[in-house]
């Protein structure tokens, strides 16, 4: 592990539940950037895919912006609606370097499963004060639709690349994960899968482990696939024992609570839906999920073709073509942990089947960072995580 820090990449990273508090650090990050430019890194890329990500996105969002003032949506929600699109503006502002991304990365999910624990054990015993986490974390919620007490809020997300990391370390590495990477590697699971109790997260958890182990099957060796069937016959027999299989069962269950309205949502929005899109801050007759933010809704991905219209395509290509080179990368480079981690990075996608979360400041600046290593030419430079 580098021992160099970088606080302001840190904080970015664990502020991401908030625009105003990342615009704010995205300032001083700027600003430093500005008076100490001889420590600016720019890594060429002859890769026009990965350019073209980022300029996929910006360009829907324009389009999306300049739509919505001609149908004359209100100039509040047009603004406010995916307003995290206009955070990939950062792949060109933010400087590149790899290492120290990396290292904050892995110290930022660190600080959220360590946060995790403390707010859950915290409202488990019913600790005074514990209210303030709700303060905090405005958008923390601990009930879930499934019956489970649990916390979860969205930057947990960033969990999910050391969660990748320590289960590539699992499947590769000699010494398995009988140091700290077992502490890790367990705590990131515990909140993953019962602390967020949340159908995302599972969603995301299944999805990556059986891609991963997919991708590298013919590397592993047979003492470690029996080791990955005695953690899953573990894991299942805890799920079932501890009350937590129905979030398993009940993803995309109809007769769920929050799937109902999700469901409903869908409803909605198909009968609204139009070639060209309506644009941003445009509302959904006849349903309303939030009386501050009319215009957002928990099924985002059909929303975007709402507001986008056809061009909301470019951007599931935009995120095709991310998992397409991480992917590549992985074949390439294929005994690195930290690109494993960036799978790890792109969990909001799965998050983001049922929240309104695809464009928060955290999973935008996620998949920026992730961008911004896979520019990275000479990509093994910037293996740090051992």
């Amino acid at each position: 592990m580098n021992k160099n820090r970088d606080y302001l990449v840190f904080l970015l990273l664990i502020f991401g539940f908030d625009t105003v508090l990342s615009i704010l650090v995205i300032i001083l990050i700027l600003l430093r950037s500005l008076i100490r430019k001889k420590d600016n890194k720019i890594y060429k890329t002859n890769d026009i895919r990965i350019l073209l990500v980022p300029m996929l996105i910006l360009s829907v969002w324009l389009y999306g912006l300049i739509l919505g003032f001609i149908n004359h949506n209100q100039t509040t929600y047009i603004i406010q609606n995916f307003a995290g699109m206009s955070f990939y503006i950062l792949f060109w502002l933010l400087p590149d370097n790899s290492p120290l991304i990396l290292n904050e990365l892995y110290n930022a999910a660190k600080f959220q499963i360590v946060l995790s624990f403390v707010i859950y054990f915290s409202f488990l015993i019913n600790i005074p004060g514990s209210m303030i986490f709700y303060k905090i974390l405005p958008f923390l919620t601990t009930g879930s639709s499934t019956g489970q007490t649990r916390v979860f809020y969205i930057t947990q997300v960033s969990i999910f690349f050391l969660f990748m990391v320590q289960y590539h370390h699992f499947l590769f590495k000699k010494d398995g994960l009988f140091k700290k990477e077992l502490l890790w590697f367990i705590l990131s699971t515990i909140v993953i899968i019962f602390i967020t109790a949340s159908k995302g997260f599972i969603l995301a958890f299944c999805s990556f482990i059986v891609i991963s182990t997919i991708l590298v099957r013919k590397k592993i060796n047979i003492t470690k696939y029996i080791y990955i069937l005695f953690i899953f016959i573990l894991l299942t027999v805890v799920v079932v024992l501890g009350g937590y299989f129905n979030i398993f069962t009940d993803i995309f269950s109809k007769t769920d609570i929050a799937n109902e309205v999700r469901y409903s949502q869908i409803v909605f929005m198909m009968d609204d839906l139009t070639i060209w899109g309506k644009g941003l801050g445009a509302t959904i007759p006849g349903i309303i999920r939030n009386e501050e933010k009319p215009y957002g809704m928990e099924v985002i991905y059909l929303n975007i073709f709402h507001k986008f219209g056809v061009f909301a395509i470019l951007i599931i290509i935009s995120y095709i073509i991310t998992l397409y080179l991480i992917i590549k990368k992985i074949k390439i480079f294929g005994s690195f942990d930290f690109l494993f981690g960036l799978f790890g990075l792109m969990a909001f996608l799965f998050l983001s089947f049922g929240n309104p979360d695809l464009f928060a400041s955290i999973t935008v600046v996620s998949h920026v960072y992730c961008l911004k290593i896979l520019k990275d030419v000479n990509i093994k430079r910037s293996y740090l995580l051992k």
